[in-house]
């Protein structure tokens, strides 16, 4: 078995399986030629090994400013999850390649959600469900999880107090990384703490 565990996370990669190599992406608030201001922008430099990098280069750009960008493939797609610095909600898009021209889609849950940034997603233990966790700045809750049992067609379902436990310390702006039993056992006893998410799934041990 294994367990999910909830670690500090600045910047992401996605592999592109075209290149066989991965981007490393970011967001910058940069002011270029032609702007009255400085605007964010995510960016991006590509690596093979997480040593030697390929000159940053300019991702993509909204007519808003746009930051906090989490991407998922699935059925040989990639899904796009990006903050609108604008109206504080996430934008969900699609595209058939990671340097392709990504389309959005309509989800209704998303729309709704304001104050939200951070997102980070990760396909649960069962290997086809999706979760989507966003961070509810704005109300100062932390991580609120989501779920999709089919990116691009089904949409997010937004768990409620009774499905989750994001223990007792908040979570937010983080990545997620999959552990083995072992492992997350030997840091329970390095660190001390318990702390269930979803069951099965485990949040960072409390210090």
């Amino acid at each position: 078995m294994s367990k999910m565990l909830c670690v500090s996370l600045g910047k992401e990669a996605a592999y592109d399986r075209e290149k066989d190599a991965f981007p490393v992406f970011f967001a910058s608030k940069v002011k270029l030629a032609g702007d009255t201001q400085g605007k964010h922008r995510i960016y991006a430099a590509y690596t093979k090994d997480f040593q030697e990098f390929s000159k940053t280069f300019l991702y993509f750009e909204r007519e808003n400013h746009v930051i906090d960008t989490t991407i998922l493939q699935s059925g040989g797609k990639y899904f796009r999850i990006s903050k609108d610095e604008t109206s504080k909600r996430l934008i969900l898009e699609e595209a058939d390649s990671l340097r392709g021209e990504f389309a959005q889609l309509d989800s209704p849950v998303l729309n709704a959600l304001d104050g939200v940034e951070g997102p980070e997603g990760y396909l649960l233990p069962d290997g086809k469900t999706w979760c989507l966790i966003a961070d509810q700045f704005q109300t100062g809750k932390g991580y609120l999880p989501m779920v999709s049992g089919d990116l691009g067609k089904e949409d997010f379902r937004i768990l409620s107090p009774e499905e989750y436990d994001m223990g007792l310390n908040k979570k937010r702006h983080g990545g997620i990384l999959q552990v083995t039993d072992e492992e997350y056992e030997a840091l329970v006893r390095f660190y001390g703490g318990d702390d269930p998410i979803i069951e099965g799934l485990y949040a960072e041990p409390r210090p």
